[in-house]
């Protein structure tokens, strides 16, 4: 991989992050919407960002090894894994670092590298 290669990880990594980000945003405001005592964003976000994570990685990944089935797919894969856990880290110790260290990060983290390199093995070449 060049690294142009881990460039492009890190984007889409960037990418996947902010989409997640949205994703719970859009489901706290219709739980709290279409209910008559709201919830805390934080009880949503709970269920919604490790399992739109994992979602998400593993569509992005198998759209993007499809699309360049040149580039070896399981270092894209972990390179992109990596970087997301680099910037949410990042972010996550910025703003404080408490839930940096707590089971459910780790387990949102796993999911998403399970998405990762799952969604580009879906969709690597197949050996002649």
């Amino acid at each position: 991989m060049t690294g142009m290669d881990y460039a492009k990880a890190a984007g889409w990594a960037l990418l996947i992050l902010a989409l997640n980000m949205l994703l719970a945003t859009v489901a706290i405001l219709i739980s709290n919407v279409t209910r008559d005592e709201p919830l805390a964003p934080e009880a949503i976000a709970v269920w919604t960002a490790p399992i739109g994570g994992f979602l998400l990685s593993f569509l992005v990944l198998q759209w993007v090894t499809t699309r360049r089935p040149d580039r070896p797919w399981l270092p894209f894969a972990l390179a992109v894994a990596a970087a997301y856990v680099l910037i949410d880290a990042g972010i996550g110790l910025a703003t404080g670092g408490v839930a940096v260290f707590t089971p459910l990060f780790a387990l949102s983290l796993s999911l998403l590298l399970a998405g990762c390199v799952l969604g580009a093995w879906t969709s690597r070449p197949s050996a002649s």
